[in-house]
């Protein structure tokens, strides 16, 4: 074999940043296709359905202007609020391995939350305060100002975080050497400590539906939106505020092409394909899910075949309705919920293995429903259509478009003094004001 000279452009590139990337990026994408079975840390752990139970108190009663819901519609917004169906290791997993991009438990950082609404478009969690002190590890976490309604059992979804959709878990990898290891100064200023794949975080934050379709209910917007109260939120608005570059890609800098792809999203948009990589730049809005009832009594008829018959509820022809507008949902309504929860992060042992997330190059593989009863994950959990299903049901009632209650008619939206408050915060996020300068960085 012929010996590569030391200082050839060969050795040179093997030497460079760019050349180590390539070579891990294609060692990953080879990885990706070694296909065995995968089994997810509930099952490994020898956790059963009854281990996952729902959570039947109110606990977001001021939201949607206070609508009266059953019980089930409460067990359902519960669970779009705060169940993550154990995604919280996939997105550990990605604070390791996504080159640099999301780090939720940075995003987290509590010293950012009086801008965090006008920075990445989140909106910040009522009942929480900036935290004047790191926590006893050094993280920065918001500061709890009301107590956490009962009956909410953390080992199932979390703990509240200071935002809303995002819930904190402790990381069971997080051991003496671990901690022995943990320097959370570095964490938060060197990028060499915290893009380090071996580092070991002490949380682990999972991602709820909440996360993207939660925003300012614009019949009763804040006062100041980096403070709102549950009263000003909705459930199923969509955050038509999110930021993907300031959420995804916060460290990079705007000369990375991974930062331009996401700062071309316009705010309140997001690939959902993103992850998986089809190789297609896709940003649509966060869906607001409004008017349910009329959507269900238009459904049209829909042939099913090959594995989305393996889903349950599935029928070879089937009346769908149409209620995302990209079509995702063409597999019904109970496939349609079981996917967003698989494409946030569940089940990712297996998921990771059909995509080269983020990178792509290599073919993908179906995640198929027939395979996972094979591994024993089709059981009637929490992450399963049937009891997914509460989590649509509030929509039928608090899915109807906002109405003022004793506001005449003729009054515009806009003239309440609070909405005029909410434009001026957004107005330093505008990206049409930065357009300019993005374009250059394009060029460049």
């Amino acid at each position: 074999m012929k010996r590569l000279h030391q200082n050839s452009p060969a050795q040179r590139m093997l030497r460079s940043r760019a050349g180590r990337t390539f070579i891990a990026l294609a060692l990953f994408g080879a990885g990706a296709c070694a296909k065995r079975d995968a089994v997810d840390s509930a099952r490994a752990q020898g956790r059963q359905p009854s281990d996952f139970p729902e959570v039947a108190v109110d606990a977001f009663q001021a939201m949607d202007g206070g609508v009266t819901l059953t019980p089930d519609e409460v067990k359902g917004r519960n669970t779009w609020m705060m169940w993550t169906a154990g995604n919280a290791e996939f997105w550990d997993w990605m604070a390791r391995y996504g080159y640099g991009t999301i780090d939720l438990l940075r995003t987290l950082d509590s010293r950012g939350r009086s801008t965090r609404f006008a920075r990445m478009g989140l909106v910040n969690e009522p009942g929480f305060r900036a935290a004047p002190r790191p926590d006893t590890l050094g993280v920065w976490l918001d500061e709890p100002v009301e107590a956490t309604p009962s009956g909410i059992d953390p080992r199932v979804y979390g703990r509240a975080s200071g935002i809303v959709g995002l819930r904190l878990f402790p990381n069971p990898a997080f051991d003496s050497a671990a901690a022995k290891r943990w320097n959370a100064d570095r964490y938060y200023g060197d990028p060499n400590y915290y893009n380090d794949r071996t580092l070991v975080r002490p949380y682990m934050v999972g991602m709820a539906c909440a996360f993207c379709h939660v925003s300012y209910n614009p019949v009763s917007p804040p006062a100041d939106p980096e403070n709102p109260k549950w009263d000003n939120l909705s459930t199923y608005i969509g955050n038509q505020y999110f930021r993907a570059s300031a959420v995804f890609a916060p460290a990079m800098s705007e000369h990375s092409f991974v930062y331009q792809l996401m700062r071309a999203m316009r705010d309140g948009t997001l690939d959902t394909s993103l992850l998986a990589t089809d190789d297609v730049f896709n940003p649509s809005n966060m869906n607001g899910i409004f008017n349910v009832g009329p959507r269900l009594a238009a459904a049209t008829e829909e042939h099913m075949a090959g594995g989305t018959l393996n889903l349950k509820g599935e029928q070879p022809v089937m009346q769908v309705p149409h209620i995302l507008k990209d079509g995702a949902d063409g597999v019904g309504i109970l496939g349609a919920l079981s996917r967003v929860f698989v494409n946030i992060g569940e089940f990712h042992q297996e998921w990771l293995r059909d995509h080269n997330v983020l990178v792509g190059g290599t073919p993908q593989h179906p995640f198929e429903v027939a395979q996972l009863r094979v591994l024993g994950r089709d059981r009637e959990s929490r992450g399963e259509p049937r009891q997914v299903l509460p989590s649509c049901r509030p929509a039928r009632e608090v899915g109807r478009r906002p109405k003022r209650q004793g506001v005449p008619h003729d009054r515009r939206v806009g003239s309440d003094p609070r909405q005029n408050g909410l434009r001026r915060a957004l107005r330093p996020v505008s990206l049409e004001q930065t357009a300019p300068s993005r374009r250059r960085s394009h060029v460049a």
